[in-house]
């Protein structure tokens, strides 16, 4: 009797907890969609900011080149790094060490790879606020969470793909790249996706690397601002949070469309294979 009343317990807590959970998330949206919708117009939008309009084009531009170019610096790095600790890594202690830095780093606060991303590309290597010193501070900010997924991803696949591959003939390295990727592309889709959104949503390491000029990036090396940048700055005059309040209405939009396409590939991938 004591056991069940036990498990009750246990499940009242679980369920009181998910129930806090989604009504404040839920609420969260909201508020930001009740204040923000109205706001929304034409000239949020305009291609150049000024003191009139204060567009939100520029920002958005620039946040979806970070995100590709994020993407494309990380996405194979993490994919190497995790085949390597799933298929190569022979030694225990040095897979372990490993595992214990990645996740370390992945759980760091985003203020710490702005500070490092600030002494190391934007004053020690004279990057200046720029789009290449914030877009390496964010490779390396999403970098653990991507090899953290990926391996996970790799690991869930059933070793019988592994040994089909091998009685076949097919290298290490073949069994990996053609069998393994693809049986695990969902999972590995799903960590880009979450670091997509931390790209999107992130502000503290972009204010010490790209800055915050509210131009529309023109090169590698010029300075800009991402829509959560965009946000802070309005935040901060204290005079514009109805605009502030529009931004995160369209980054909510922005970030719900994006897990929706990449569910959507991520189901059709899935058919296709079965």
């Amino acid at each position: 009797m004591k056991r069940y009343a036990v498990s009750a317990l246990l499940y009242l807590a679980a369920a009181f907890a998910a129930a806090a959970t989604l009504i404040s998330f839920l609420a969260i949206i909201a508020d930001i969609m009740i204040k923000g919708l109205p706001e929304i117009s034409l000239k949020l939008f305009s291609p150049v900011y000024d003191g009139e309009n204060f567009s939100m084009l520029p920002a958005c531009i620039n946040t979806v080149f970070m995100v590709a170019f994020v993407m494309a610096l990380s996405l194979p790095a993490a994919l190497f790094a995790a085949i390597y600790l799933s298929e190569y890594s022979e030694s225990e202690t040095i897979c372990r060490l490993i595992k214990s830095a990645v996740q370390t780093l992945a759980s760091l606060p985003s203020i710490i790879y702005g500070i490092f991303g600030y002494l190391c590309f934007t004053v020690r290597m004279k990057m200046g606020f720029s789009f290449i010193s914030g877009a390496l501070t964010m490779s390396l900010m999403v970098l653990p969470i991507m090899i953290v997924s990926t391996q996970s991803a790799l690991a869930s696949v059933s070793n019988q793909i592994r040994e089909g591959g091998c009685a076949l003939g097919a290298t290490k390295a073949i069994v990996a790249l053609k069998l393994l990727v693809p049986a695990a592309k969902r999972g590995i889709i799903s960590g880009a996706i979450l670091s997509a959104g931390k790209v999107v949503g992130e502000t503290a390491a972009l204010i010490y690397t790209l800055g915050s000029s509210a131009e529309m990036i023109s090169g590698l090396f010029s300075s800009g601002r991402t829509i959560a940048v965009h946000i802070y700055a309005m935040c901060c005059e204290g005079l514009y949070v109805d605009r502030a309040y529009a931004a995160s209405a369209v980054i909510i939009i922005i970030v719900v469309v994006i897990n929706a396409l990449a569910n959507f590939a991520a189901l059709k991938s899935r058919e296709e294979r079965w």
